[in-house]
């Protein structure tokens, strides 16, 4: 499985994290933090789809036209986990369920009412490992079934259960 994540540090040290935690050496997850704008990281993604055998791309909505980016996708066989505002929701989906729009200032503040040193340049996964069932299933309930949901939601429920489903198989 190829991963390309838009932040540099959040979502990759969150995906390496749930790899260690799982322990299986048969699913091998390989991280690209890169920073990019989503057309840019979808266009890599594609470059390596013959190399593996899932690609995925890991994005935050915040101020990007994901419109290109999504077709670009379907046509190369990537697979997409948006996050509507941002992947810090995500994260706060391990704590509670959210309903309303957030802006990523709010979905921060709130996810720092559980988490109170929370810094998205040094994430701690043991913040967030006992929530990870209920991230997926609070993420599940917020999917609007397409690649880039309303706000508040996060298709990175998605990649986590596929992460688990390969990892008890």
């Amino acid at each position: 499985m190829y991963v390309v994540c838009g932040g540099k540090r959040t979502e990759p040290d969150y995906l390496r994290a749930l790899g260690r935690s799982r322990r299986n050496p048969a699913v091998a997850v390989t991280l690209a933090g890169k920073g990019w704008a989503p057309e840019k990281l979808v266009s890599h993604a594609m470059s390596r789809v013959g190399d593996f055998d899932q690609v995925w791309c890991v994005l935050d909505v915040d101020e990007f036209d994901f419109v290109t980016a999504v077709r670009a996708a379907g046509k190369g066989r990537v697979r997409l986990a948006v996050s509507n505002p941002c992947f810090e929701l995500w994260l706060l989906l391990h704590h509670e369920t959210c309903g309303a729009s957030l802006t990523p200032s709010e979905v921060t503040r709130r996810l720092r009412r559980h988490v109170p040193r929370y810094d998205k340049r040094n994430l701690v996964f043991a913040h967030f490992a006992t929530g990870v069932d209920d991230a997926v299933e609070r993420g599940r309930r917020l999917d609007a079934g397409t690649a880039v949901g309303p706000n508040p939601s996060s298709g990175v429920w998605l990649l986590v259960d596929t992460i688990m489903k390969e990892a008890t198989a």
